[in-house]
């Protein structure tokens, strides 16, 4: 007779408090740079979310009906806030973090390999590690009839 029909079976379930994902930041290793990790929060962090919001409704009065706003200020605007909201610390560069000159580099053209970096982190930060647990089958709770 098997363990499942002794009613010893188990289940695999997604441990539900696994989803959440901290606001205060993550060390997330760079994709392209070697030895380099940024200190991160989400994409859905609230702050970050709402700034964005508000930036881009002043694009779109900036620049209204189909004309798009110029790429340089586009991503200087993206630097700005993932410089404000987002990237909270790196390692692995030759200059030591600090907002100031994080902001200097996130907001200049000629570094859009950073702001893709730090996007990315923030991407993978935003991400659920799900986290399974084993639970007998015999111990299961009956199904909530949502009331």
């Amino acid at each position: 007779m098997s363990q499942k029909q002794k009613g010893a079976a188990t289940q695999r379930r997604l441990k539900l408090t696994s989803l959440s994902r901290p606001t205060d930041g993550e060390w997330i290793a760079a994709q392209d740079l070697e030895g380099v990790e940024f200190k991160v929060r989400p994409l859905h962090y609230g702050p970050f979310v709402m700034a964005l919001q508000l930036a881009t409704a002043r694009l779109m009065r900036k620049y209204p009906g189909d004309r798009r706003a110029p790429p340089d200020e586009t991503e200087r605007l993206n630097g700005e806030l993932y410089a404000d909201h987002l990237l909270i610390d790196w390692r692995g560069f030759d200059e030591p973090y600090s907002a100031e000159v994080a902001r200097k580099y996130l907001v200049d053209p000629d570094y859009q390999a950073l702001r893709n970096e730090v996007r990315f982190a923030a991407t993978v930060a935003s991400r659920p590690q799900a986290e399974f647990v084993e639970v007998s089958s015999g111990n299961s709770q009956p199904a909530s009839t949502g009331n």
